[in-house]
């Protein structure tokens, strides 16, 4: 279930709910979730908005919505919430992003449902990522998608082990994002999960 937000009815819309539907559903987002995966994993839903949230202050990319708010949205378009195992907000305007790890339980309306939730914002969302250089397009939307997403599959972020000049040594330093292999690290200079991840997703 993807959810177009924006802070106020006055605010630009960047994106038709149907071009949102092609990025997310028919884009560079599904087709390397399907190659990493070996065929394994695939997206399809629904998209709705655009929702004005009527909030005050700095729509934040980072903005899990409430239950409340999850309230007016489901009963503005009619949603039945309990097709959808993900839940993904994009939110203009905003920068950066976050997401459960895995699924959560959310009371709405006095029901209780269990799906992953993530927010992204969606500022410089059709630039080139600055993410590595790929041999395929590759913009903001489709590595947040990927990264967000995962979260919402299970996944923590890939970290990295920094010992200085020895390979391993005592003392070490744990480095968040420090995989630069993985998109789930920092990235760079590749994009897949990394062999772990995969295992434990049973793609391999």
């Amino acid at each position: 279930l993807v959810i177009l937000v924006k802070n106020n009815s006055n605010d630009p819309e960047p994106m038709t709910p149907a071009h949102a539907r092609e990025l997310i559903f028919d884009g560079q987002f599904p087709r390397f979730m399907a190659e990493q995966s070996y065929g394994k994993v695939s997206f399809s839903g629904d998209v709705y908005g655009w929702y004005a949230l009527n909030t005050s202050g700095v729509l934040r990319g980072c903005h899990l919505l409430t239950a409340e708010d999850m309230q007016q949205v489901i009963q503005r378009y009619a949603i039945s919430i309990s097709n959808y195992s993900r839940v993904v907000f994009l939110n203009n305007g905003a920068s950066g992003a976050c997401s459960d790890i895995g699924k959560s339980t959310y009371t709405i309306n006095g029901q209780q449902y269990r799906f992953s939730m993530s927010s992204i914002g969606l500022q410089n969302y059709d630039q080139s990522s600055r993410y590595g250089s790929q041999p395929f397009p590759w913009t903001n939307l489709d590595y947040s998608l990927s990264h967000e997403l995962a979260h919402g599959l299970g996944l923590q972020h890939a970290h990295g082990w920094d010992c200085g000049a020895t390979s391993l040594a005592t003392s070490c330093q744990h480095i968040d994002y420090g995989n630069y292999f993985d998109a789930m690290g920092t990235v760079g200079l590749a994009l897949h999960f990394n062999a772990y991840y995969k295992e434990l997703l049973g793609w391999i």
